[in-house]
């Protein structure tokens, strides 16, 4: 069912290893862990459920994340890893 892995973890390398050239890279790497989760667990079950709330809740958060410099980004896509850590 999932044909792309990815987790918070890898996610969270992935920052810390500068991976992501834009935010938009960043941004479809979380969106997948969320949608991986609501594809992956049956309608109704308490892991699809909670994935579509935090899919929900991350693209409220995700408005405006366009920053200019990589500091900026770096430092507000850390605050808001640390907002959805503390959603789940």
């Amino acid at each position: 069912v999932v044909k792309k892995p990815m987790d918070l973890q890898k996610v969270m390398d992935n920052l810390n290893k500068k991976r992501y050239s834009c935010p938009y890279e960043w941004y479809k790497d979380i969106r997948l862990v969320f949608q991986n989760a609501i594809d992956y667990y049956n309608e109704g079950e308490i892991y699809s459920i909670e994935a579509i709330y935090l899919l929900n809740v991350l693209n409220k958060l995700s408005i405006g994340l366009n920053l200019k410099t990589e500091q900026e980004w770096s430092n507000s896509v850390t605050k808001l890893s640390k907002k959805l850590t503390d959603y789940i």
